[in-house]
């Protein structure tokens, strides 16, 4: 999983709600439903809709061969019905279900200890699967049946929708979005109040303001995997041996320099008077931009655990990455900009998202 930050622009006129009272900080399990969202809009839902990896809107099916569900049909349906295999194939799935159950654990509010299922309870999870098995040992299933039908799905199914041939070959339906580059995101989230600079909330109204730079110390601009377990005690008190990976020295050529088959690192991120020097970064850094004019665009396709595809570029093709990123992102606020109302109020705003993949 990652989470990174986007900006999507939407109309100044759009009917958007601010929620005042959100808060990322504060929220915890007891009021996170009620605490509500950050912002609605229902001009960026369908904006970002065409971006979900999971939107059957914008998905290409992908029917995989679900093997066992097909092997009991065709044994149950063959023209002399084989009813030793429509046996094993029923003591299978029920076995199955009962190392589910088995393996399941429930936790107690009360005691705030997990425990496993009684023999009871198990015997409530096998419920689904011993009545439809029954249908099959007794010969009384019937796919032309809905009642049927949906127990097969909800037993033997593991997408929900799927299709059954006239071979009685069973194809579980998957989703995928070539151009899927989110499974739920989140305003605001862990970049709640990322207009803070400028704005009291997530919603940028001024975009000129996403242009130029800030002055930050060297520590907070490397790598998130650099800083592992560094607290701030340890900034503060200047305890960085060992805290902060140090960085790998590479050739002429942009090889790692090997000795003993292990990668040579250098002092770069472990010296003091670089962990407080200052550097500029763009002031509003972003992963992606999202506009009605020209979709999803991104600086590098993002992976798991916060890494991108800048992670594994030379350092020359990780800077001509980020200064092309930069100068397009600036060409996109400009145009904007150049989109005004009759008082000469630029139509678009900006929205901080917080994405996860």
């Amino acid at each position: 999983m990652s989470h990174f930050v986007g900006v999507a622009f939407i109309p100044r006129d759009d009917d958007y709600e601010v929620n005042e009272d959100y808060s990322k900080a504060e929220q915890n399990l007891d009021n996170m439903f009620s605490m509500g969202e950050a912002l609605q809009s229902e001009y960026l839902t369908e904006l970002l809709a065409p971006y979900n990896e999971q939107d059957d809107r914008y998905c290409e099916v992908s029917p995989d061969l679900n093997d066992r569900a097909t092997t009991l049909l065709q044994a149950y349906y063959s023209p002399k019905r084989n009813t030793e295999k429509v046996n094993e194939m029923c003591e299978m799935f029920i076995e199955r279900e009962r190392g589910w159950a088995e393996r399941t654990t429930k936790w107690s509010a009360e005691t705030k200890e997990s425990s496993s299922l009684s023999l009871a309870e198990i015997s409530t999870e096998l419920e689904p699967i011993m009545a439809l098995t029954k249908l099959f040992r007794s010969g009384t299933f019937d796919l032309d049946n809905e009642v049927h039908l949906e127990m097969f799905k909800k037993s033997l199914i593991d997408t929900e929708d799927f299709e059954i041939n006239d071979d009685y070959q069973v194809f579980s339906h998957y989703y995928y979005n070539d151009e899927g580059y989110w499974d739920w995101y989140e305003i605001g989230g862990r970049w709640d109040n990322y207009f803070s600079q400028d704005n009291a909330n997530n919603v940028l109204e001024d975009i000129s303001l996403l242009k130029g730079t800030r002055m930050v110390k060297k520590l907070h601009n490397v790598d998130w995997f650099a800083t592992v377990g560094l607290k701030d005690e340890d900034i503060e008190n200047r305890n960085l041996d060992n805290k902060v990976i140090k960085s790998w020295k590479k050739d002429e050529l942009g090889e790692f320099i090997l000795e003993n088959d292990k990668r040579v690192v250098d002092e770069y991120y472990t010296t003091e008077e670089l962990l407080d020097e200052e550097v500029e970064i763009k002031k509003y850094g972003m992963m992606s931009i999202i506009t009605e004019q020209y979709g999803w665009e991104q600086e590098s396709q993002m992976g798991m655990f916060g890494t991108s595809e800048k992670d594994v570029m030379s350092d020359d093709d990780k800077a001509f990455t980020e200064s092309s990123w930069d100068k397009l992102v600036d060409e996109r606020i400009d145009e904007m900009l150049k989109d005004v109302d009759d008082n000469g109020v630029c139509k678009w705003v900006a929205v901080a998202v917080d994405f996860h993949i």
